[in-house]
């Protein structure tokens, strides 16, 4: 079994330390910048990721992966 996935915003899970400031940025940045790195690799297509703690009306982060993929 290989489990590939990727967290396009902070997952905020413990003993993650620091990771890249761009998982910051706005929707329109990452997602340019996720696109760009995709292409450059030769991927088509990714399984996001949710995260953590990300707020009572959203506590699994689903709706920022789900803004960064529209």
């Amino acid at each position: 079994m290989i489990d590939t996935h990727i967290h396009v915003v902070p997952p905020q899970l413990p003993g993650v330390g620091s990771l890249s400031p761009l998982l910051d940025a706005g929707a329109d940045v990452l997602a340019a910048a996720l696109r760009r790195e995709m292409q450059a690799a030769g991927i088509e297509h990714a399984l996001a990721m949710g995260r953590y703690g990300a707020g009572d009306d959203d506590p699994l982060g689903v709706a920022g992966t789900l803004a960064l993929a529209e």
